[in-house]
């Protein structure tokens, strides 16, 4: 395939709706690679409160992968980025990106909560791609705390 008709290929996978991907270069054009939605490939399930404690977990289908740079937690009335605790991630040598740190398949996060600060107004922000080359733009998920700890898309 040459440039154009590849360009013209990433170009019509982005316009596609329900799409909600961005295009990087990759050997596979996005026309045709068959993506999954961006809350089936990186399942963000019910966060779990443990005093001021959060448990973040993600089942990451097969395939994909988070940056470890596109991970943060804010909370409103608490200035810049909570303090995260992950596990080790994979590095990754990306097309055109050099060498990144990423995680696969699950991810357990945990986040201290100052004690003054409501659980209230939690952001999750993320970002992952998948290995055909195609990456999701960033996420932000809005917890609601009542009670239980809910994900609001």
């Amino acid at each position: 395939m040459n440039h154009r008709a590849r360009r013209f290929a990433v170009v019509f996978a982005l316009l596609i709706p329900g799409s909600a991907i961005a295009a990087r270069w990759s050997p596979t054009p996005a026309a045709e690679v068959q993506l999954l939605p961006v809350d089936q490939a990186f399942h963000l399930l019910p966060v779990k409160v443990d005093g001021r404690t959060l448990h973040l977990e993600w089942a990451i289908a097969p395939g994909y992968f988070l940056y470890r740079k596109r991970l943060g937690v804010t909370m409103g009335g608490v200035d810049g980025a909570l303090p995260v605790r992950a596990p080790a991630p994979l590095r990754y040598a990306e097309p055109g990106a050099g060498t990144v740190e990423i995680y696969r398949d699950d991810l357990r996060l945990e986040v201290d909560v100052p004690a003054a600060t409501p659980l209230s107004s939690l952001q999750i922000h993320y970002q992952g791609c998948s290995d055909a080359g195609v990456c999701y733009p960033p996420q932000t998920r809005t917890l609601a705390h009542k009670g239980d700890v809910d994900v609001e898309r």
